[in-house]
């Protein structure tokens, strides 16, 4: 996805399973942060918003859920 310009991926996997929440990375820096399932499409929503109220840093996500995760793990 990271070839065609997509800024967000989002990702569902068995942790998914275990705890309803979902890895959302950013494409510029490959930083991923774990997510509650419910919360991911207004995250996303803010994230990609191209109106001021609705505009959203990556740097705010991260510091709300946790910062980054090792894209290793």
């Amino acid at each position: 996805m990271d070839e065609i310009g997509v800024p967000f991926v989002v990702t569902v996997d068995f942790q998914t399973i275990e705890d309803l929440t979902v890895t959302v990375r950013e494409r510029d820096s490959m930083e991923q942060i774990r997510v509650p399932g419910d919360q991911a499409p207004q995250l996303l929503l803010e994230l990609t918003s191209l109106t001021p109220e609705g505009l959203r840093s990556w740097e705010s996500a991260k510091s709300e859920f946790g910062g980054a995760l090792d894209p290793k793990t």
